[in-house]
């Protein structure tokens, strides 16, 4: 992902970009290899089990799913206030940020819009067929 510039409502291209893994498997596959482990049924079971990790895999999950078929998704930090959103979705009518956490949490306010929290109750929620 690009980082979000406001003032462009766009990419800022001299900002550092995050990429995701769209299939943690993969991930697990690739990390394992680069780092020699054998096992990775093992090494990924005890990587699950860490809370940090089980963030990051969570916000890839879902910047992937809101990310499918949109041109334009971003995400935004400020070197001003130190604060980030996970993911930055323009449209036409407005500007759709949310930050994803393991646990919900109240939103607040960034870039002069509403930051929603995702949690993983609420993902499943808005995902119910």
């Amino acid at each position: 992902l690009h980082c979000y510039d406001p003032e462009r409502d766009g990419s800022a291209p001299q900002k550092a970009r995050k990429i995701y893994f769209v299939d943690p498997i993969l991930y697990a596959i690739g990390a394992s290899w680069k780092h020699g482990i054998t096992n990775i049924h093992d090494w990924f079971s005890k990587k699950v089990s860490d809370p940090s990790f089980r963030g990051t895999l969570f916000e890839s999950l879902v910047v992937n799913h809101y990310g499918r078929g949109r041109e334009r998704v971003y995400f935004w930090y400020s070197t001003k206030t130190l604060k980030e959103i996970d993911l930055v979705l323009p449209s036409e009518k407005e500007l759709l940020l949310y930050e994803v956490k393991l646990r919900p949490e109240p939103s607040w306010k960034a870039i002069n819009h509403e930051v929603k929290i995702i949690s993983p109750i609420d993902f499943l929620a808005a995902n119910q067929p």
